[in-house]
């Protein structure tokens, strides 16, 4: 009996998780629309058969609930399993990485990513200066050795970290190849402006569509 309690609180708590609850407007906006849809097709068509129109009714909404659900259940399965698989294979690796995926994104929501940018672009000879740069590429390499291997103190690793190692190597590399190439160090003004511009497109993409649309 206390089996199924518990289970019964740990079913409401998943339903309020913060992965499961924001589909929720969804699901009854979705329900919604197609309620409303069906009741204005049967006014526009005028028929008088209520019982049947009600039962196809019934029947059409059951459906599309079902597809609903199988929808996202779909894509949850499809996204864990290979994540669940590299974090068995990689251990704490996925979930390091996520953490700081996670604090970052949740710094933009928050607003303190954009007015950092602000604060930047505002301040052009602190773009202007190599510093920056080798500031973010170092800041960057720490980041990366930290959430592949765990730790800062390479010599503590035994031979199970090998592999995360040397990702967290490759990938640290990549980020200094990409600023050589892009002439961060030479030219970091228009590096780092063009850098600010392309986050802020890929982070604004959408609402700026929208904004220039109204305003035509």
């Amino acid at each position: 009996m206390f089996e199924i309690i518990l289970a019964f609180f740990a079913g409401i708590l998943a339903f309020l998780s913060p992965c499961v609850l924001p589909l929720v407007p969804a699901y009854v906006s979705y329900m919604a629309s197609r309620l409303t849809s069906s009741v204005a097709i049967q006014t526009t068509a005028g028929t008088t058969d209520t019982v049947a129109q009600g039962l196809g009714a019934r029947f059409a909404m059951g459906l599309h609930s079902v597809a609903f659900v199988l929808g996202f259940t779909t894509i949850f399965v499809l996204l864990m399993l290979p994540f669940s698989l590299l974090s068995y294979v990689f251990e704490g690796m996925i979930t390091r990485i996520g953490g700081i995926l996670i604090v970052l994104f949740g710094l933009h929501f928050m607003g303190v990513v954009p007015k950092f940018f602000t604060w930047l672009r505002a301040r052009p000879q602190l773009l202007a200066s190599p510093f920056l740069t080798i500031l973010i590429g170092i800041i960057s390499t720490v980041l990366l050795l930290w959430g592949f291997t765990g730790t800062l103190n390479i010599t503590d690793l035994n031979s199970d970290y090998t592999w995360s190692l040397i990702i967290g190597i490759f990938m640290s590399a990549l980020v200094w190849l990409a600023l050589f190439i892009g002439d961060a160090f030479t030219q970091p003004l228009p590096f780092w402006t063009k850098a600010l511009n392309t986050f802020d497109m890929l982070f604004y993409a959408d609402t700026r569509q929208q904004r220039a649309t109204q305003a035509d």
